[in-house]
């Protein structure tokens, strides 16, 4: 099964203010690239509830972290290649981020997702992107660190190198939270831009 990657985002219903959002955060990488293994070490971080995905399938899942600093609810979704249908079309509703992952010993792979990062870029569908270098550990790396960090620079992205087989998810998670904080103040300062001047 085939899914959109850009959810509308919605007020919860189950929530005591409708002033509540949910915010998005997809994991998106080719198969074989280790997004789906990162994806679960979310696990690993207290604060974030796993919630089954209804629609997604067995056994789907999706993680969901309360935000009160922001009055919303965070939901990470893992996405990856195969189950990915990208509409040729601009969204007027982009998730907060994007992370996207590649294999750092695979060079199709880092291909794959500089497509894919140009792509969302195209078509407006995320305000901020994370370009996540995976199995850095391994010594058969042939997309260097610099390379992929001059990448992400030249696309105003996030890099982060990483291993999904040895690093703890919490520097990650805590990357993630800071580029989210980012995110939110620019939308606040550009939502309070659009207001009209008081006299």
């Amino acid at each position: 099964m085939r899914i959109n990657i850009i959810m509308k985002r919605k007020s919860s219903g189950s929530s005591s203010s409708s002033d509540e959002v949910e915010d998005t955060i997809f994991f998106f990488g080719k198969l074989k690239s280790g997004v789906t293994k990162i994806f679960n070490k979310l696990e690993d971080i207290s604060e974030i509830e796993r919630l089954k995905a209804p629609g997604l399938g067995n056994p789907r899942h999706i993680y969901m972290l309360d935000v009160p600093k922001y009055n919303s609810k965070l939901l990470f979704y893992d996405m990856p290649e195969e189950r990915i249908n990208v509409q040729e079309q601009n969204t007027p509703n982009p998730c907060e981020c994007i992370i996207v992952v590649y294999d750092v010993t695979n060079r199709e792979s880092f291909n794959k997702a500089k497509e894919f990062v140009e792509l969302s870029i195209k078509l407006g569908m995320t305000r901020s992107i994370l370009i996540l270098a995976n199995k850095c550990d391994l010594p058969n790396r042939v997309v260097s660190q610099s390379e992929g960090a001059e990448y992400a620079a030249a696309h105003k992205s996030f890099y982060m190198d990483y291993s999904a087989e040895r690093d703890d998810v919490r520097p990650l998670f805590n990357k993630i939270m800071e580029i989210y904080a980012k995110v939110k103040t620019k939308v606040r300062k550009d939502s309070q831009g659009k207001q009209p001047q008081q006299a």
